[in-house]
């Protein structure tokens, strides 16, 4: 006889599903790396720029225009990245939220499965023990 858990299609949904809440997880977590880069990658062009520019030190009215709009420019960069690493982070707690249930899911049915096993097991060896006490009932009778 062998043990044979009556809810082992929706243990396997259960894994596919914890399994591709991973997946979704892993997917955001690079998604919010690549936008922090970029926030790093503009912030140093804006640092360079600040040390060049004070270096060459603006000498018409043009240059200063065309330094301040670029200043405005890089700062309404940064804030765009810093809206988008916010909801980027939002979207990875939701993810870790539906991944933390999708493993409570996954656990309540290998728990379950580990007590069905368990009683099986016990009455198996309840059954082999039976057969064995008519063996030796049997056996002493002849």
């Amino acid at each position: 006889m062998k043990f044979k858990f009556s809810l082992e299609p929706v243990l396997k949904v259960r894994k596919h599903q914890e399994k591709m809440q991973k997946l979704r997880l892993a997917e955001e977590v690079m998604k919010k790396e690549e936008i922090e880069q970029i926030k790093q990658n503009v912030n140093q062009k804006l640092h360079d720029f600040l040390e060049t520019g004070q270096t060459e030190q603006a000498a018409n009215l043009h240059n200063v225009k065309v330094y301040s709009v670029h200043l405005q420019e890089a700062h309404q960069a940064m804030k765009q990245l810093n809206v988008k690493a916010d909801e980027a982070e939002k979207r990875i707690g939701k993810e870790r939220e539906k991944l933390a249930q999708a493993h409570k899911n996954k656990h309540i049915l290998m728990k379950l499965k580990e007590g069905e096993e368990r009683l099986f097991k016990k009455e198996l060896n309840r059954y082999e023990q039976k057969t064995m006490d008519e063996i030796a009932t049997q056996s002493f009778g002849r």
